[in-house]
């Protein structure tokens, strides 16, 4: 079976996104943390989960599956793993986004965050 793609993107101020980063607290520093979690609503196990983001931001933001040991995987090859999803399972993608203090303002950053898996 071949790979199927989803891709998350960051919209801004909306329920499971992180809000805009102001010019105070990008001058101030902001470290921001939230998850999405995701649903297998199919009949076949997920396996070989994997997720990765955009490498022009990998830079401010950064994926967990545990909300403890986070990393900036840029590829689909350096993807994190996710262990398998059986059909009604769930497994969560925590996010963390970290401005460093006195960064210049730029409103229109976003990350894309990008997923695959096989079903079996």
């Amino acid at each position: 079976m071949p790979y199927q793609t989803i891709y998350l993107t960051e919209i801004y101020n909306n329920e499971i996104a992180l809000p805009d980063v102001t010019a105070a607290e990008a001058l101030a520093g902001d470290v921001s943390t939230f998850s999405v979690t995701i649903k297998n609503d199919g009949k076949v196990v997920l396996s070989q989960i994997g997720a990765w983001m955009d490498g022009t931001t990998a830079l401010w933001v950064q994926i967990s599956q545990d909300n403890v040991a986070f990393s900036a995987p840029q590829s689909r090859a350096a993807a994190l793993v996710f262990p398998d999803v059986k059909p009604g399972d769930t497994f969560t993608l925590y996010i963390k986004r970290t401005i460093p203090a006195n960064t210049t303002y730029y409103p229109r950053i976003r990350t894309k965050i990008y997923f695959k898996w096989m079903g079996r």
